[in-house]
């Protein structure tokens, strides 16, 4: 039998390779995997991540777009649009093929026959993706989460509008639909659950996971989330003192003095001025780490994450206990002022007055009753002990067009 040529194309960065990695890894065998970048600098930053090296071992080929990949068509693209040409429907239907031209793709990646599967994180709406989605060829698309949120609806985040380009998309859970329902067809949603999560993964990651740190009797990973620069520049003080508040507690906690932040910053939300107030502290306390949020959440006892975000879930995935951190400024905004987390009544969540105590109950009582009921309202929600991989494993091949 053939085996499937398929293309994983990654557009963003580490997020994008979480959840496929163990369903790639299944299905090796079966398939010649071929990786696309959108650029170098992409590229780049994910060079050692630990999911990444697992791909590449039985990758065919690993290809990027240099900056001067199609540069003349492009040139010629961005000149008529700067004079108002590009209304012609004609003109721009010409030009968008000579700048996604599949046929040279295929040749520069090296890819002989035709490309069978595409794989591509839920997320990525990118220019090239619908070009492969209108080849003649018309290979399979599947979309899939670059999270292990699931999406209830609530006020302030409700649909998602985009149109998804892919055929079918795998989600987390049954509860995702409602969300995606303006995107896709809902017979083209598959509930599959989260692979990179089942028993047999997250043994194997840990079996290599070479993760080492000095020897702290505790530990606490801190998802943060740098939004410096993406609010107004005079509110930027608030973000500040939430962070100066939470360390000086920390640091002169006397019962704290043998316990390591580890500092995990989200890849897009990184500005630099976290660090202006973690340097005003003894760095015995702190340190910054750029390992996946997964592997990290194994080596440490509990993971702190911005409010409603997603790095909340792998410490409860790694069976720690999780807390959300208070945000002043983002409370008084327009943003969603109830986190998916305490819809399904799994946070946990840190505010001015209670550091200290949650501090002290998650490092030294983490088999209390009020982690217990976290995990158990955990269980409900993201079916932790399902084979998820063997699931989509099976789909893959079983689904048409």
């Amino acid at each position: 039998m053939r085996k499937k040529n398929v293309l994983l194309v990654i557009r963003k960065g580490q997020p994008e390779l979480d959840w496929i990695t163990p369903v790639l890894f299944k299905i090796k065998s079966k398939i010649n995997l071929f990786i696309f970048f959108s650029s170098e600098e992409i590229k780049k930053k994910i060079e050692y991540n630990q999911n990444f090296l697992i791909l590449k071992k039985f990758s065919k080929k690993i290809f990027y777009l240099n900056k001067f990949y199609n540069l003349g068509w492009r040139t010629f693209f961005t000149l008529i649009r700067n004079i108002k040409l590009n209304k012609s429907i004609f003109l721009s239907d010409f030009l968008y093929k000579r700048i996604h031209n599949i046929k040279k793709l295929k040749k520069e990646i090296n890819i002989v026959g035709k490309i069978d599967i595409i794989f591509a994180e839920y997320g990525n709406n990118s220019s090239w993706l619908k070009a492969f989605s209108e080849f003649d060829e018309k290979p399979l698309i599947f979309n899939y989460p670059s999270s292990p949120l699931t999406f209830f609806q609530r006020k302030g985040i409700e649909f998602y509008k985009k149109k998804l380009i892919c055929d079918y998309v795998f989600l987390i859970s049954k509860n995702d639909f409602n969300y995606w329902s303006k995107s896709i067809d809902k017979s083209k949603m598959i509930s599959i659950g989260n692979p990179s999560y089942d028993r047999w993964w997250v043994n194997k990651i840990n079996k290599n996971n070479k993760i080492s740190f000095a020897n702290n009797k505790k530990r606490i990973l801190f998802a943060y989330n740098s939004d410096f620069g993406l609010i107004p520049k005079h509110k930027e003080k608030l973000l500040e003192k939430d962070l100066d508040l939470f360390m000086n507690v920390f640091t002169s906690t006397k019962k704290f003095n043998s316990t390591k932040l580890i500092f995990k910053i989200h890849p897009f939300r990184n500005n630099p001025r976290y660090l202006k107030i973690l340097k005003k502290y003894n760095n015995k306390f702190w340190e910054i780490r750029n390992e996946s949020l997964s592997s990290l959440s194994q080596k440490v006892d509990v993971v702190i994450s911005s409010f409603d975000s997603s790095a909340f879930l792998d410490g409860l995935y790694s069976k720690k206990p999780s807390i959300e951190f208070f945000r002043s400024y983002y409370n008084k905004r327009a943003f969603p002022k109830v986190s998916l987390h305490q819809i399904t009544k799994i946070s946990i969540s840190m505010n001015k007055k209670n550091i200290k105590i949650l501090l002290d109950k998650a490092l030294f009582k983490s088999n209390n009753k009020f982690w217990s009921r976290q995990k158990i309202n955990f269980d409900k929600i993201y079916r932790v002990n399902s084979n998820s991989t063997n699931k989509a494993c099976r789909l893959i091949f079983k689904l048409k067009k």
